[in-house]
């Protein structure tokens, strides 16, 4: 029961923690996320402050040099002017919210891929692993069938060395033995010559 239980709680602590991280980096994600949408409506606000600036100058200038014109023109110009700020600001919010959806695509791609190529690097590890765990014992097992053969050879050549020895001592015990023997036959010879010379004596 107190296993049951322990285990019960370790899945649980597991399954915690697993929700835990997931809520850190989505809200690290979140956070990143309108970190560089902040940063980016404030650059595209700048620059669109600035045409606007360029824009109201020109249009400063062009009614200071345009004074002797009509009120009517005046008008016309500065509402077009109006116009076009307005559809450059709608243009550059739109630009910008689109761009913003194409950092969050590439970046959830990139991650994507990343896990991708890290289940390809894994997979390729473990089968380079085994590989080179089949070739180390096919090499060991190619020096063990070596080194068999080698001690093969050396007790053969031992024992082909042991029983020439013991020929050739065989051989020259076997030529002592017939040296002796003879020399037995030639003194029984003469001993049997010299009695028969004393007796004819």
């Amino acid at each position: 029961i107190f296993m049951q239980r322990y285990r019960k709680l370790q899945f649980f602590t597991v399954i915690a923690q697993t929700r835990r991280r997931g809520k850190v980096a989505h809200s690290r994600f979140a956070s990143m996320r309108n970190a560089v949408i902040r940063i980016q409506t404030w650059t595209r606000s700048e620059i669109s402050l600035q045409q606007y600036r360029r824009l109201q100058l020109f249009t400063v200038v062009a009614q200071t040099r345009r004074r002797g014109k009509v009120a009517c023109t005046k008008y016309l110009q500065m509402r077009c002017a109006a116009t076009v700020l307005q559809k450059a600001i709608r243009l550059k919010a739109a630009q910008s919210r689109y761009f913003a959806m194409i950092g969050t695509l590439v970046f959830i791609q990139a991650w994507f891929r990343k896990e991708m190529l890290l289940q390809r690097y894994r997979r390729l590890q473990t089968s380079t692993v085994i590989s080179q765990t089949r070739r180390r014992g096919k090499v060991a097992r190619s020096r063990y069938l070596q080194m068999r053969y080698a001690a093969c050879i050396l007790q053969h050549a031992t024992r082909l060395k042991a029983a020439q020895s013991r020929y050739i001592s065989m051989k020259g015990a076997a030529i002592c033995i017939q040296t002796l023997m003879r020399r037995e036959i030639f003194m029984q010879r003469y001993r049997k010559l010299q009695f028969f010379t004393v007796i004819a004596q």
